[in-house]
């Protein structure tokens, strides 16, 4: 999978893992990555689509209004 396509297809889990940015674009209908998110659900009828999530670091300092 290239890291500018915007979805991740894991075969263990069966989902199909997407981008937020993507899952925008695939939203609206007739654009690329609507077709290509079409493509691979044709392909792959029983897997589900799930989120990207960021994962973030217990404990992390921030400093609020801090300029």
């Amino acid at each position: 999978m290239k890291k500018t396509a915007g979805y991740e297809i894991n075969y263990i889990e069966n989902t199909i893992t997407v981008t937020k940015k993507f899952l925008k674009d695939a939203g609206i209908i007739g654009s690329a990555a609507y077709n290509e998110l079409a493509r691979v659900r044709k392909d792959l009828p029983d897997f589900q689509i799930v989120q990207r999530e960021i994962t973030k670091k217990q404990g992390k300092k921030t400093y609020g209004k801090l300029t």
